[in-house]
């Protein structure tokens, strides 16, 4: 007697209604039946975050440059931040003053290339640049499991 076997395909993952309105997702690990995350569930600490960074720091969009290095870098140095090429440059050699800060020089010729020494862009990069570290964080944070 032989015995034919059997070939399963699946064509599409079963998915199971419960009493509740969250729909389940047969696919998990040891055959347990998961709750779906909703668009909302899954992108709300996104959300979170960019509220509170862009309500924490919209307001510095409106102020002028300090008087520390960032209005003395583009003053000074404005002929080096002009050039595109220095950008690539910046993560081979110290750019400015033998500093070897690549990302701060590389962001202030970015900004200077569409700008020049206006600093409402300088502050809106700056924000974002503070939003992708805080949702890195949060990433981090959720694979630490903490």
């Amino acid at each position: 007697m032989s015995q034919k076997k059997k070939t399963v395909t699946a064509t599409k993952t079963p998915t199971v209604k419960s009493h509740s309105t969250k729909t389940f997702s047969a696919q998990t690990k040891g055959g347990l039946l998961k709750p779906k995350e909703s668009l909302w569930e899954r992108y709300a600490p996104y959300i979170w975050i960019f509220g509170v960074c862009w309500g924490a720091y919209v307001q510095t969009v409106k102020f002028e440059f300090t008087g520390l290095d960032d209005s003395f870098f583009l003053v000074v140095y404005s002929q080096y931040f002009a050039d595109f090429r220095n950008f690539m440059r910046g993560f081979k050699e110290s750019g400015v003053l033998d500093y070897y800060r690549p990302l701060l020089f590389g962001s202030l010729i970015f900004d200077f290339q569409f700008t020049k020494t206006d600093p409402f862009f300088y502050h809106i990069t700056n924000i974002i640049y503070h939003l992708i570290g805080c949702w890195a964080l949060y990433k981090l944070l959720l694979k630490l499991k903490f």
